[in-house]
């Protein structure tokens, strides 16, 4: 979003062994003085009003399916699956498109 500078960025992670206690991301932000306390406060809304929105609207879209709960599960799991993956260093090698093949090939 522009707020940081890299420097800023590297100067926080050097620093994070040395709090003795955990910090949410917004409470250091305005300790370093990279934002101020009104700004954290009306991103912070805006961002909970979207995550709302959002919610409502996939709570709207899984009730109006026949077999949600099967279509619940599905999503769950892709998911799940997907946060395993993030976690695995990962490498995308090749990728080959065409009528007989296509795929990627993973290192």
């Amino acid at each position: 979003m522009g707020f940081l500078k890299q420097g800023q960025i590297d100067i926080m992670l050097q620093q994070d062994g040395e709090t003795p206690h955990r910090l949410l991301l917004g409470e250091a932000l305005v300790l370093k003085g990279y934002i101020n306390p009104e700004t954290l406060d009306k991103e912070l809304k805006e961002y909970c009003k979207e995550s709302e929105r959002v919610t409502a609207e996939i709570s709207l879209a899984f009730s109006n399916l026949a077999h949600k709960n099967i279509v619940k599960t599905f999503t769950d799991l892709i998911l799940m699956m997907f946060t395993q993956f993030g976690k695995q260093n990962i490498i995308i090698e090749r990728c080959e498109t065409g009528k007989r093949k296509s795929g990627c090939f993973v290192g």
